[in-house]
């Protein structure tokens, strides 16, 4: 197994494709590259070739016969993906509705919409496998590198926060940041916190969730369901400080805001402290 990160990108033989392939192959990156004519992804792999391993794929990502087909014809050592470049599109129907051509709304769809979602559902559900294998020794070496550079003992837990390894009233301080957005059972991750959490002990959060003004949050709930589908469970409307209240918390201090140069709808941060 390499240690380079491995690239597949579709629409590779043109474009934002070939300009992103050739930038990754600079930076010694394995590339996977498809697209539907041969004789470009040949010319772009004798070129590539030069900086980093090429592998091809031909294939029409609107046919998903032909993007399982694909899948299982990569090689062992090009199986493992870390980064997707989902590019391949096109531009057909560019006519008023009243002149459209339905055949170019088809083909608009079948691959710019299906042909996305046929390569992301061949290709994340490995990476979601290898991101969620590699986070014990991830942290494993930051625990040496922390305790090496300031002697300071830690103990990890890999668990969720449903169910936490931990005796009742056995720590002084909890931090969570960005992540009462994604976790499924909030009920009992809270209930959880607050049972490991010492009487006096302090629940310190930064989290980001339903803005302050309507306009703003009936985006957050029309977005909602699509950006969380897209972005690992994330919600962008979860009232965080009624999550913490609900919870028997009391939140003894808060701060919130826009964060500057932030989207409003997935940009509202609360932060600050409460006590059991």
């Amino acid at each position: 197994m390499t240690d380079s990160k491995t690239a597949f990108i579709t629409g590779a033989t043109s474009g934002i494709g070939k300009a992103t392939a050739e930038i990754f192959a600079k930076n010694n990156i394995r590339l996977i590259l498809c697209g539907r004519r041969a004789e470009r992804l040949k010319e772009l792999q004798n070129e590539l070739s030069k900086l980093t391993e090429v592998t091809t794929l031909q294939f029409d990502v609107s046919k998903r016969t032909e993007v399982e087909a694909a899948m299982n014809a990569l090689s062992e050592n090009f199986k493992q993906i870390d980064v997707l470049i989902n590019n391949a599109g096109n531009a057909h129907g560019l006519s008023t509705i009243q002149d459209g051509n339905v055949d170019d709304w088809d083909a608009m769809l079948d691959i710019n919409v299906k042909g996305l979602l046929y390569v992301s559902k061949a290709i994340i559900p490995q990476m979601i496998e290898t991101y969620f294998k590699s986070i014990p020794p991830t942290l494993e070496k930051l625990e040496n590198n922390y305790l090496e550079k300031n002697n300071i003992e830690i103990d990890l837990i890999i668990s969720g926060a449903e169910d936490i390894a931990l005796p009742d009233n056995s720590v002084d301080t909890i931090l969570i940041t960005y992540t009462l957005c994604t976790i499924p059972d909030l009920d009992n991750s809270m209930a959880e916190m607050k049972r490991v959490l010492k009487s006096d002990g302090k629940f310190i959060f930064c989290e980001h969730g339903i803005a302050p003004d309507q306009n703003i949050v009936k985006w957050q709930r029309r977005i909602n369901p699509i950006w969380k589908a897209i972005m690992g469970g994330c919600n962008i409307n979860r009232n965080i400080p009624k999550i913490i209240t609900d919870s028997g918390f009391h939140i003894t201090n808060i701060s919130e805001m826009y964060l500057p140069s932030t989207p409003k709808i997935v940009g509202y941060n609360y932060w600050g402290v409460a006590r059991k």
